[in-house]
């Protein structure tokens, strides 16, 4: 076995279990035999305090081995969420429709740009306002101008060193991204979004031209508007999918227009372009691009009209 500090393991396996424990820093706190007049079941701890009161006696049903009882110590750490959530029984849906109905959609459109801009304008100078009357009311509320900071200011775990093609290790997040991009690519599957045993209404062709572009009917926009998972992510646009399901009867007009006029101008908005893609680790070794899976944050309207361009396209296979 061992003496000392010295490692005297005669067979391999055991002297591999003894040098794994020496380099790891553990210390083995049964010092009873557990079965039969030797020490089969141990307790490894990484440093001193954490565990105390190691006894060794009686047995737990038909085994044959002597049960450890032992003591954790230290208070438990609560974790406390900071996540925020979307509380819609507190929500005004009826009133939103009101809202959304008022609104002249073919007028806005025409002038979508000029929209989008006078919104954005709009948006900076709420957070602008909103910013200046934290900074002016700090000495009477102070969580709240805090919070605010906080919020703004929290960064998010860096990712362990990966390996790239050639086995170098790259440290930087921007080399990172560019592996695990590598990667993604090399084995990316196409995968839909639409819900099991959910197939969307055919689109209608103009006169039967194959080479014209299809009139994306309202049916078909509210079919998959209605089928929407309400449980999903509201995605990079910030629209709910509970949202647009609750507004569905007054949005239908709307998005259909919408998806029209992409397809016959082919351009999309500058959101449906953009996916948030985060990392997840599996297991195996950490710095191995192959142990993470891409998980992929998007727009929920791009994904309705991803389910108009596959209905198009699946119809011609």
């Amino acid at each position: 076995m061992s003496a000392g500090n010295t490692n005297t393991a005669e067979r391999k396996q055991s002297r591999r279990f003894l040098e794994c424990v020496e380099e790891n820093f553990l210390t083995q706190l049964v010092s009873e035999p557990t079965r039969e007049g030797a020490p089969l079941d141990l307790l490894f701890v990484n440093r001193e305090g954490l565990v105390g009161d190691v006894m060794v006696g009686g047995c737990l049903g038909q085994s044959d081995h002597e049960m450890i009882e032992f003591s954790i110590l230290g208070e438990v750490r609560r974790g406390v969420s900071r996540t925020a959530t979307l509380d819609f029984q507190r929500a005004d849906f009826g009133l939103l429709r009101r809202l959304v109905d008022r609104v002249p959609w073919e007028a806005v459109l025409k002038g979508y740009k000029d929209f989008v801009r006078l919104c954005r304008e709009k948006i900076r100078r709420a957070r602008a306002q909103l910013e200046l009357n934290l900074a002016t009311a700090v000495k009477r509320n102070k969580k709240s101008f805090y919070k605010y900071i906080s919020n703004k200011g929290r960064a998010k775990e860096n990712l362990y060193p990966l390996l790239d093609v050639g086995g170098n290790i790259v440290t930087k997040d921007e080399e990172k991204a560019e592996v695990l991009n590598a990667f993604f690519a090399s084995v990316f599957i196409s995968k839909t979004s639409c819900s099991p045993g959910t197939q969307p209404p055919a689109l209608e062709d103009r006169d039967g031209e194959q080479n014209e572009a299809p009139i994306i009917q309202g049916e078909m926009v509210s079919h998959l508007l209605h089928h929407l998972d309400i449980h999903k992510s509201m995605g990079l646009g910030g629209i709910h999918p509970r949202v647009l399901r609750e507004l569905v009867e007054v949005l239908t007009k709307l998005l259909s227009m919408l998806y029209q006029q992409s397809w016959l101008t082919r351009d999309v908005p500058a959101d449906w372009r953009l996916a948030n893609v985060t990392p997840i680790y599996k297991k195996g070794r950490e710095e191995d691009p192959g142990n993470y899976r891409p998980f992929s944050l998007t727009s929920v309207l791009r994904k309705v009209a991803e389910q108009i361009i596959l209905s198009a396209i699946t119809r011609h296979v």
